[in-house]
């Protein structure tokens, strides 16, 4: 079977759209950069990240947590940075308490008690429907990467990085 319009054979032409799809799938996706959380203290902690969410119609401030960290052990909370220049929010407590509160960063709501993903959670709205939601001062972790670098941001939780207000 001939294609019409160029004379080339069917099949030749159909393998022909496959590697032009195929390369072009390739170099044209995005490439993410997932978020690693590793815990350098010597004690568990529980820890949300919060981040600005623009997608569709929805835009807002989303926070999840809490993702329980044992000493010198690493998760992936599930969030990935979709250009070179991002930023994500986190809050982290020890499981014991024993560490005060930070008083300065972007105020974010959370669920205390258990674990959450709120979306709109720099506004009145989810505390209206969850009257236990409190509010709390995420600290801000901007991220860059250059081209060629490892897609993975890996963020060691210390002492200094939960109780300085910076």
């Amino acid at each position: 079977m001939y294609c019409q319009l160029a004379g080339v054979p069917y099949w030749m032409q159909k393998t022909k759209r496959i590697v032009l799809i195929a390369s072009l799938s390739i170099f044209s996706c995005k490439c993410f950069s997932q978020l690693v959380l590793k815990n350098k203290l010597l004690v568990p902690i529980e820890v949300c990240i919060g981040w600005n969410q623009d997608i569709g119609k929805w835009r807002g401030y989303e926070t999840k947590g809490w993702f329980t960290i044992y000493p010198g052990q690493t998760i992936r909370p599930g969030l990935t940075f979709t250009s070179n220049h991002d930023f994500f929010l986190y809050y982290a407590r020890t499981t014991t308490g024993v560490f005060n509160e930070v008083t300065k960063g972007i105020t974010l709501l959370v669920n205390p008690t258990s674990s959450f993903d709120i979306k709109n959670a720099d506004t009145e709205n989810p505390k209206k429907q969850n009257p236990n939601y409190q509010w709390k001062a995420f600290k801000t972790r901007r991220v860059s990467f250059k081209k060629g670098q490892k897609r993975k941001y890996i963020f060691e939780i210390t002492i200094l990085n939960i109780i300085s207000n910076t």
